[in-house]
């Protein structure tokens, strides 16, 4: 028989993806996606899910757009330089 699991904060992590500065510009409707993001970064934070956001090439592509916000959502994040 198989077991259904439910996800749970405590079995859930929100991982945000290269949310950059060069990269916003080309992506469709990025002030909402902005927007919705940071509602759920919100929700996250209410419910204790760990956040992570990962970035690529910041010496290229620029920082995290939420940066400025990390203190206030307790956010970790990763660096990488290939997929």
């Amino acid at each position: 028989m198989t077991q259904s699991t439910l996800i749970t904060a405590s079995n859930s992590i929100l991982l945000a993806v290269d949310i950059q500065e060069e990269l916003l510009p080309a992506i469709h409707n990025h002030v909402s996606l902005l927007h919705r993001t940071t509602v759920l970064l919100d929700v996250a934070r209410k419910l204790d899910i760990p956040r992570v956001f990962s970035e690529h090439c910041v010496d290229k592509i620029g920082p995290i757009i939420l940066i400025s916000n990390f203190n206030r959502w307790r956010t970790s994040y990763a660096d990488k330089n290939e997929f």
